[in-house]
């Protein structure tokens, strides 16, 4: 849940906390501020959740009480500062906000004023002794500056604290490149077993000066940096840079991305000879992909813009490889079709991302696919050439969880079929299939349904859907009507999350429907719908009480106005709405 606090006073505050303090299963909150706002104004919640500050000046003041709800339990283990500025650090104010069960820090300057930090926030990891996870996002030269400003005995305790982290992120961006600088402090987090180290720099290049910091941190603390991802103004990293990496000893990543090109195509390749560690590997560029062979731990593999593929049999010298994404998929011989697509058997196999394939996907291929991954749960399909009689096939993946087709030319005969009221026809074998008897009803376990941007899609495909178990229906910029909502909600009562954004044929009766038969929504998406009015989000405030995130940015909508017209109960209702709209 993310909230905008502008206009609230303490009395609301209590009474929106009283009503959030409800919410057991609630997954996190971030408050978003324009204004000043004192911290005690919220209070203990959020047991092992996260509580996230945006744009807020945090401090405490004499005359307010350091707690607002005693009464309440709860107390939260991760805490998320963006762009904070403190103007003011006390001890008893952040004990008793139970400080202590605090696991979890981030400071995130990426857009820092030069009125910001304000004061020295590594006091508050004084108050913090169980913290496990500590990120720095553009921050770390700030740390640099509040550790001199400690005194001798806060070093210590603050040293001390350090010693438990177990997990050090490290972000930085164009802005951190001047300085950019390692000190001996970072020596304190002696029991760290892992680092993520990022440098995105995408608006220049990163000069050789901040690469010479990089690679003194890389060299001293390799043997702990697990995640690794350089970028340098969006293009392949240069030749020196592959050749410094495979002269550090003993680092053994288990996330890496890269962006490479042919001159480094070979040197990239004996590096990722030397990771066999890896797990999650996301790769722009074209390298040998017999390197595989020598990761049997990857978990994942993400790929663009690499050479054509021989099939997919590779891939199969992998056993734990669960999730594989190729953007821009394209094999070489596609006449020969025994000499190409080869896929074997992937069981294991979980999710197959295919995005915007440049391969057609028509029988053979779609066919000798299913075959295949017949074991994946989610399946991704955006801007793919699959046709109605391509979707034959993919609807007989019986385990399939989630389905994204956007940007496709699928229409309603293909999604809901000739025979979409016979869910239990008679199955066929797969290469007897050509009518258009199977549809998007035979896969009884879907939860997530994405078809934004098909344009050949009618609400006579949402009057058709029927699938008990479906969560998350993604319909962006297609047609919708009254008929498919009431469908919808009789057909699929487990939907909790609709995106409906730029779905300008919506009219109130359209809203009015979805409000009256999806009660159960919990996250509605209803971006640059300009017919989007008062009346409107009346009506889902009215009928939708689950509703957790609502997202109505670029419509036409007076949210001071409603403030000032409905009773405080709604007052929670009205925070998702401004949310949204600052956001």
């Amino acid at each position: 849940m993310k909230m905008d606090v502008p206009m609230l006073t303490i009395d609301s505050l209590v009474h929106l906390f009283q009503y959030l303090d409800d919410f057991e299963d609630l997954k996190s909150v971030s408050l978003v501020c324009k204004q000043w706002l004192q911290a005690t104004q919220i209070p203990k919640i959020l047991k092992n959740f996260k509580l996230c500050f945006s744009f807020i000046n945090v401090g405490t003041a004499i005359q307010e009480p350091l707690s607002l709800f005693k009464e309440s339990n709860r107390v939260f283990s991760n805490i998320y500062f963006e762009n904070v500025k403190f103007t003011s650090i006390d001890q008893d104010f952040w004990t008793n906000w139970g400080a202590e069960t605090i696991t979890e820090v981030t400071f995130d300057y990426k857009f820092a004023t030069p009125d910001l930090p304000g004061l020295n926030f590594l006091k508050l990891l004084l108050y913090t002794p169980q913290l496990k996870t500590l990120n720095l996002v553009c921050s770390l030269h700030l740390c640099n500056i509040f550790i001199k400003e400690l005194t001798a005995k806060e070093r210590k305790t603050l040293f001390k604290h350090f010693k438990n982290v177990k997990e050090l992120q490290l972000y930085f961006s164009e802005v951190c490149i001047d300085t950019l600088n390692f000190e001996p402090w970072l020596d304190e987090f002696e029991n760290i077993k892992n680092i993520d180290f990022d440098f995105y720099c995408k608006k220049c290049p990163i000069p050789s000066k901040t690469y010479e910091q990089i690679f003194y941190f890389l060299n001293r603390y390799g043997s702990k940096v697990k995640g690794l991802h350089i970028c340098d103004n969006a293009r392949p990293v240069h030749k020196s840079v592959i050749e410094r990496l495979l002269k550090i000893k003993d680092m053994k990543l288990k996330a890496f991305d890269h962006i490479i090109n042919q001159s480094t195509s070979k040197l990239f390749s004996d590096f990722l000879a030397t990771q066999s560690d890896l797990e999650y590997l996301t790769v722009n560029g074209s390298f040998k992909l017999e390197v595989f062979k020598q990761m049997p731990k990857l978990k994942e593999i993400a790929l663009a813009n690499g050479p054509p593929l021989d099939g997919f049999e590779i891939f199969n010298s992998i056993p734990k490889l669960q999730s594989l994404g190729i953007a821009g998929l394209e094999f070489y011989d596609e006449d020969d079709f025994n000499n190409t697509y080869k896929l074997g058997q992937n069981l294991n196999l979980k999710e197959l991302h295919l995005i915007d394939a440049t391969v057609s996907f028509e029988i053979p291929f779609v066919q000798r696919l299913c075959e295949c991954f017949r074991n994946i749960r989610l399946l991704n399909l955006d801007g793919a050439m699959i046709d109605d009689e391509g979707l034959q096939y993919i609807f007989q993946l019986k385990k399939l969880l989630e389905l994204k087709l956007s940007n496709t030319q699928i229409s309603d005969k293909g999604l809901i079929g000739t025979s979409s009221n016979k869910h239990t026809a008679k199955k066929r074998k797969l290469s007897e299939v050509r009518d258009p008897e199977y549809s998007i009803n035979c896969l009884t376990d879907l939860e997530v349904l994405n078809i934004d941007f098909c344009k050949r899609i009618t609400p006579k495909s949402y009057e058709s859907i029927s699938l008990k178990r479906l969560k998350h229906v993604s319909g962006q910029a297609t047609t919708i009507s009254v008929t498919a909502f009431k469908s919808l909600g009789k057909h699929c009562p487990g939907i909790e999350s609709l995106n409906f954004s730029k779905c300008n044929t919506m009219r109130e009766k359209e809203i009015e429907s979805m409000a009256k038969s999806i009660s159960g929504l919990e996250i509605l998406e209803l971006q640059n719908c300009s017919i989007l009015n008062e009346a409107c989000l009346k009506s889902l405030m009215l009928h939708c009480k689950k509703l957790q995130t609502l997202d109505v940015s670029k419509c036409d909508c007076d949210v001071q106005s409603m403030a000032h017209k409905m009773s405080p109960e709604h007052f929670a209702f009205i925070l998702l709405i401004q949310a949204s709209l600052i956001l």
